[in-house]
């Protein structure tokens, strides 16, 4: 039997699992979030230590049993990095079979295994990338700050009611909902909070469930906010396809990351609607699974003369003593 560890490590969290080549999950673990580039090197390896040791354990295996380790990591947005890590992981992991990539990859990979394929991954920030064959195109710094995830989201909430204080923008009932949020008792008090630097970015990325509440109310500026943001970012899986010269081609396009949980029409339709405007070929898959299953199956990729109807039958059998399905606000 072979079995596969994944990694699955951001800012918030380090998630590891492991399966063997059937697709039977055999342990789960979890620990703190750590990027490399931001936390340091031996914090982030120190995450996800921890992570794949408690999976390890609860899979009843050691780092012996263990045929590769298949990571998906935040902040991998220079080739350079790669060999960094690669090279840390292998002094704290005692595997030979190493393997990273940024974590947007093994997110479009839990949700497809076709070699023309684009995801979207916006949650706290925001990466896209586009498939073709060997070919891959990430474009991670490239996406600017305007469009970057909830916190872009909750910053644009902010302007928007900074602009129907000042009378350039439309009225929108996220003035009250923000005022609440803050504790702020005027908008004038809001903004110089916000000059003052008091509104802080772990809070902006709070704001984006608010926009969604406000935009199933029937608000206007709440819904537009969430379309804006679509229209930012569908641009780059466009530029991509058509740098892979897939454009009219049909192409499997993954959305995942925690903005797309939201229920709010305007982001889900304008996406759909933009994507296809350039690329009638786009196939729009939301991601069932979260991207820790993406690391796994890049593992499994690797291996010879593997059954992938028979791994995702298992997994989809057993995913209920994992927490690995992505929870769907959109249900509720």
């Amino acid at each position: 039997m072979t079995y596969l560890l994944g990694i699955d490590q951001g800012g918030t969290k380090t998630t590891a699992i492991v399966g063997d080549e059937r697709g039977h999950i055999l342990g789960i673990g979890n620990s703190f979030g750590a990027v490399h580039s931001v936390h340091g090197m031996s914090r982030a390896m120190e995450a996800g230590r921890r992570a794949c040791g408690e999976a390890l354990e609860n899979a009843g295996l050691t780092y012996a049993d263990i045929y590769g380790i298949y990571g998906g990591v935040s902040g991998l947005d220079w080739e350079y990095e790669r060999g960094l890590i690669e090279n840390a992981m292998r002094e704290s992991f005692p595997v030979k079979r190493i393997r990273v990539v940024n974590d947007c990859i093994i997110a479009m990979r839990s949700a497809t295994d076709s070699p023309k394929s684009a995801v979207i991954c916006a949650g706290t920030g925001v990466n896209c990338a586009v498939r073709s064959g060997d070919r891959e195109i990430v474009f991670g710094y490239y996406i600017p700050n305007s469009i970057q995830g909830g916190a872009s989201i909750g910053l644009q909430a902010l302007q928007r009611v900074f602009d129907a204080e000042a009378g350039v923008g439309e009225e929108t009932v996220l003035t009250e909902r923000l005022l609440q949020y803050f504790h702020a008792s005027t908008v004038d008090c809001l903004l110089q909070r916000y000059v003052d630097s008091e509104i802080t970015q772990a809070s902006l990325t709070e704001l984006p469930r608010l926009v969604e509440e406000a935009a199933l109310g029937g608000d206007r500026v709440a819904d537009q906010i969430y379309a804006d943001f679509a229209r930012g970012i569908v641009p780059y899986i466009h530029a991509g396809m058509r740098r892979l010269g897939i454009l009219e081609e049909p192409v499997d396009v993954v959305l995942s990351g925690s903005i797309f949980k939201c229920r709010a029409a305007g982001l889900q339709e304008t996406v759909r609607k933009c994507l296809l405007e350039k690329a009638p070929g786009a196939n729009i898959i939301d991601a069932e699974y979260e991207p820790i299953i993406g690391a796994y199956l890049l593992g499994l990729d690797d291996l010879p003369e593997i059954s992938f109807s028979d791994v995702y039958q298992n997994i989809k059998k057993e995913h209920g003593n994992y927490n690995i399905l992505r929870k769907d606000r959109r249900q509720s």
